[in-house]
């Protein structure tokens, strides 16, 4: 049989802008250790994403001596720091979709920042340790929590799957359009459909449902602009209802260390 494992792993420091490429990271029941736990929200305190504002594709995030270092493409001689995490700040309520989140807001110079590139007012907060947000109970009955995502903690995807999509739609699409935390290699396009337990080095995890997709996967991750692909070709073979699907929304059951190149153990 052939092996499947990690080809790569990702964290989002900084919810809608690049990801970071790590060889390991600690998985948590909110996520990936220092994933999503950082977002913008506008002056309604309500979250900013790539959805509406293109440009944060362009805003690049590094872990740099214990700070998280934001860079902007267009401004090459400009950057904004926080920090990996903070207890310091303004608690106060935010929205993510129909969710309500207690964050910190530490006031950072990040804040200006951002506002100059969104041409909007908005502010950097943090999601405390002890902030709650539960996932949404038509999916998981037991108390569990995630981080600033969309919905759920983690996302894998597959190589194959979007390898298969690039010969459909004639592209050469990257993964990172996808802004999985988990790529697997090794199996068969769109196996991930069926797995439902996996084990990965220390940590166990559990397939929830497959991840619907919106306008975020055709801004180019490069350019900051905005196609038709994935989307026109994903809707003639992947879609269910108003859904069209890639990926896999999952949930820890176990926690500890993954690192790339880890096997995948199927357990269901």
């Amino acid at each position: 049989m052939k092996k499947i494992y990690i080809c790569s792993l990702y964290i989002y420091p900084v919810k809608s802008v690049s990801g970071i490429a790590v060889d390991e990271a600690v998985a948590e029941e909110k996520g990936f250790r220092h994933d999503r736990r950082w977002m913008l929200i506008d002056d309604q305190n309500r979250f900013i994403t790539q959805r509406k504002f293109h440009d944060l594709a362009l805003v690049d995030a590094s872990i740099e001596e214990g700070s998280i270092r934001l860079s902007y493409r267009k401004w090459p001689e400009s950057h904004a720091e926080a920090p990996l995490e903070t207890t310091h700040g303004k608690l106060i309520k935010s929205h993510i979709w129909h969710d309500e989140v207690e964050v910190l807001w530490p006031g950072l110079s990040a804040d200006e920042w951002f506002s100059k590139i969104l041409k909007i007012p908005c502010k950097l907060v943090f999601m405390p340790h002890d902030a709650k947000r539960q996932i949404d109970t038509d999916w998981v009955s037991e108390p569990m929590n995630t981080s600033l995502s969309d919905g759920y903690p983690y996302l894998i995807t597959n190589e194959a799957s979007l390898n298969d999509l690039n010969q459909k739609s004639g592209t050469e699409l990257t993964m990172r359009r996808f802004r999985p935390n988990i790529v697997v290699s090794g199996a068969a396009p769109f196996a991930e459909d069926k797995w439902k337990r996996i084990r990965i080095g220390e940590a166990v995890f559990r397939i929830i449902k497959p991840c619907a997709r919106c306008v975020v996967t055709t801004i180019d991750p490069e350019t900051g602009q905005k196609g038709r692909e994935p989307l026109k070709t994903l809707s003639t073979y992947r879609k269910e209802g108003h859904k069209i699907l890639f990926g896999q929304n999952t949930i820890l059951e176990k926690g500890g260390m993954v690192r790339a190149g880890d096997k995948i153990e199927l357990l269901d």
